[in-house]
């Protein structure tokens, strides 16, 4: 692994995403969207509902270069990680029908569905572009961004972002990012690296049809309730890597 691929700030190795450490980086990943993920705790959904959903991505990343975790030097445990696709490869993509057919987190996928429909619907000059072979490698499309709860307060989330930027950016050559946020905390961290919310699904506004009783019902009202911040999921992009 050259000196491009890892890097050590206060005792957190940050290095690629590679198949040794896949395994963990899923766990780490369930994790964050099953106990502190704002919809998915809204609607109740634990850490095991998302392992399938993260097997797929994080294997996408592995493939296509576009993870990187966070080691704890001293003790050898991976504690975060970052992990993306290329946008304009995702719609050329096969999602596994397993994942399609998990009722629980196609809740949650409808949502980013309505959301990048929302913005390509104001934008369609932008969805011709983007869904065409010719983009590949431009856009980066950052799937998800985990820490265990011990770790955070430190800017190791922060660091992970910074690093994968940079390694997409120099190393890979994409020209910018897209990202879907769920929270406050995440449309922040974004922002500090100047991604603008293009579009947004109101929480308090959203509504669905209940799994049980089939009765219209606005499932992530509370969401806003408890934090006015988290007003929302945002598609925030950025058009040019700094």
């Amino acid at each position: 692994m050259s000196s491009q691929d890892s890097t050590v700030i206060d005792a957190i190795q940050y290095q690629l995403l590679t198949a040794e450490y896949l395994d963990e980086a899923v766990q780490c990943l369930a994790y964050t969207f099953g106990t502190s993920e704002p919809m998915g705790v809204a609607l109740g959904h634990v850490p095991d509902d998302y392992l399938d959903f993260e097997v797929y991505f994080a294997g996408v990343a592995c493939e296509q270069r576009l993870g990187h975790v966070a080691i704890d030097t001293a003790t050898g445990k991976l504690i975060g990680v970052i992990i993306s696709e290329d946008y304009a490869k995702s719609f050329f993509a096969t999602i596994p029908e397993k994942l399609m057919e998990n009722k629980k987190i196609g809740r949650v996928i409808k949502v980013l569905e309505l959301l990048h429909e929302k913005f390509f619907h104001a934008n369609p000059e932008r969805e011709k572009e983007i869904k065409n072979s010719e983009s590949f490698g431009k856009i980066l499309h950052l799937n998800c961004t985990s820490v265990y709860a011990e770790y955070r307060g430190k800017g190791i989330a922060s660091q992970l972002t910074k690093i994968h930027f940079d390694y997409a950016k120099n190393v890979l050559g994409f020209k910018g990012a897209v990202a879907e946020c769920t929270s406050h905390t995440s449309k922040s961290i974004k922002e500090q690296h100047n991604f603008v919310s293009k579009a947004v699904v109101k929480y308090s506004e959203y509504e669905t049809n209940h799994l049980e009783t089939g009765e219209l019902y606005k499932p992530f009202e509370q969401i806003t309730f408890k934090n006015p911040k988290n007003d929302g999921c945002h598609l925030m992009w950025l058009e040019q890597f700094e």
